[in-house]
């Protein structure tokens, strides 16, 4: 059994794919009972042992976009994904460390040369800046009001780098990057179409009936009774705005916000995955050299963006969008920067065109949406909207704050930024508390920007540790292409997708922490492995 499993890897995956899309579906319609989901725990536990090590990776990115809660686990509401990461990381280390063994050779021995081989050929200079940073969250944690709150929270952060170590353990043969490449391609591609199916869904049914279902069914299988009761009160599935609501898709994250960087990193692993020819000189055969299947889940992937309806992202692209022009202008890179410019392009014709959009999707609806998308655009520049005035305000108690303490509240504790903790009291019954103005527990409560969250957090020294790490990740990418004098590329493609959605994605932390989310820091830390073993490997023609 475990050789014919070994021997069809593709079919293996393949039918452990379908097997998880059918059953995690009629869990959560609630045909199936959630304590079959302990079966495709234990086949991926099993699967995970017998696979090779890259497509153990692959079996765990495949299987992402359907990891829920474990039931009546011993830790309630524990996400599948955090002990199957440390479960991967334990099989992929065991099978590391028994393929470097030398007969002969004594323990101490092995474990220094394994060690130093490991930090030299697959660890990155950019990782000591992270290991800076979380030793510093850990540090800040002696001054905070709820230290063990504090310290789940750096756990939560070590379990997720896991899955960076074990991608990079994967990653042993040219091949390796490839196939993981497209893992994480397809990975994201399924997170993004059951976007769609959730869009789609609420055209046969009342806004207000999807809602409560969505969160009592779905939302509680993948994140538990709690988070569920929120969301059936509280989320951003829907933009209130001048007495109507309309929808926006979000698939099976927790908020939309979170869905708009999934799609962003989608689309920039699909520019990266363009074909490309030798021989393309001009603008308009890189176009020609896809297909049209390429172009149709491009657009695809732009209504997705537009359709979260998340400002921070439609205002972040402003960033991408000038880096493309000073690529193609300055540095006479139009190939690099053709498919990103296509794309912004699209995303802006579906902004002019979806009133008509929204009216022929009216058709066939049971309850008309005014889905106005125009006016959530023009709502950004609106000081007076409620929205804006609320995040305008937490910025200000954020840097106020700060100012006034200047080391941080401890990593985990932006709560008691803003609340007024009793002596005795527990971090349960301050962060369950609701707080009136956001109609959200307070332990939602959030900056509303990255950097002003680790200020408050952390101080200053944990925004200049940041700030640190991410020049390394942008001062290597930038020196490849340089030195590769920017010719059209696949491997600098990759770079130049990755760059983008990464000066994307920071560019939306001025607005917003959804970088902590936990499937969108999954897929970052996926893309930073990636990128790190392209980078080690440039000189070479691995790629």
């Amino acid at each position: 059994m475990l050789s014919i499993i070994h021997n069809k890897i593709h079919l293996t995956l393949a039918i452990a794919f379908l097997w998880q899309l059918i059953s995690v579906g009629l869990v959560s319609v609630g045909v199936w009972d959630q304590e079959v989901v302990w079966i495709n725990f234990g086949l991926i536990i099993l699967l995970t042992v017998v696979l090779p090590k890259i497509h153990a990776v692959g079996l765990f990115l495949i299987s992402l976009p359907f990891m829920v809660v474990l039931p009546e686990s011993l830790i309630p509401d524990l996400p599948m994904w955090r002990p199957l990461v440390g479960w991967l990381f334990l099989v992929l280390v065991v099978k590391f460390l028994w393929s470097e063994w030398q007969p002969g050779e004594g323990v101490v021995n092995y474990v220094r040369r394994v060690a130093k081989e490991f930090y030299e050929q697959k660890l990155n200079p950019w990782d000591k800046w992270l290991f800076a940073f979380v030793a510093l969250a850990a540090i800040s944690l002696l001054a905070a009001d709820f230290a063990s709150h504090g310290l789940k929270q750096i756990i939560f952060l070590v379990n997720i780098y896991l899955i960076y170590i074990s991608s990079l353990i994967a990653m042993s043969q040219p091949e390796d990057w490839d196939k993981l490449k497209r893992f994480v391609k397809y990975s994201l591609l399924v997170t993004v179409g059951l976007g769609f199916v959730q869009y789609f869904a609420t055209f046969t049914t009342e806004p207000y009936y999807f809602w409560q279902y969505w969160a009592m069914l779905v939302s509680s299988a993948y994140y538990g009774q709690p988070l569920a009761e929120v969301l059936a009160y509280s989320n951003s599935w829907f933009s209130a705005g001048g007495g109507t609501s309309s929808l926006r898709m979000f698939g099976i994250l927790q908020d939309t916000h979170a869905f708009a960087v999934i799609a962003v990193f989608a689309m920039g692993l699909w520019w990266s995955r363009a074909k490309v020819e030798l021989i393309t000189s001009r603008v308009r055969h890189v176009f020609r050299d896809q297909s049209r299947w390429y172009f149709v889940v491009l657009t695809l992937i732009a209504f997705a963006i537009i359709t979260s309806g998340t400002r921070g992202i439609w205002v972040a692209m402003i960033f991408p969008v000038a880096a493309t022009m000073i690529l193609i202008y300055k540095f006479k890179a139009r190939l690099l920067g053709a498919l990103p410019l296509l794309s912004y392009t699209i995303i802006i014709i579906l902004f002019l065109i979806s009133p008509w959009i929204t009216a022929s999707f009216n058709w066939v609806r049971a309850v008309a949406q005014d889905d106005n998308i125009l006016r959530r655009v023009a709502s950004v520049y609106d000081l007076r909207e409620a929205s804006n005035v609320g995040r305008l305000e937490i910025w200000q108690e954020s840097l106020k704050f700060s100012l006034r303490n200047p080391v941080g509240t401890g990593y985990g504790n932006f709560i008691t930024s803003i609340v007024e903790v009793k002596e005795g009291a527990s971090f349960e019954e301050v962060s369950n508390d609701v707080n009136l103005y956001y109609n959200l527990p307070q332990k939602f409560v959030t900056a509303h920007s990255l950097y002003l969250h680790i200020l408050v957090e952390i101080g200053i020294l944990g925004i200049i540790l940041f700030a640190i790490f991410w020049w390394s990740v942008a001062k290597q990418i930038w020196q490849a292409l340089v030195e590769a004098e920017f010719v059209y590329n696949s491997l600098n493609l990759f770079f130049v997708s990755i760059a983008i959605v990464l000066l994307w994605l920071l560019a939306y932390g001025l607005f917003d922490v959804t970088i902590l989310n936990e499937r969108v820091l999954l897929y970052l830390m996926i893309i930073l492995a990636l990128l790190n073993m392209a980078l080690r490997n440039r000189p070479k023609t691995l790629f």
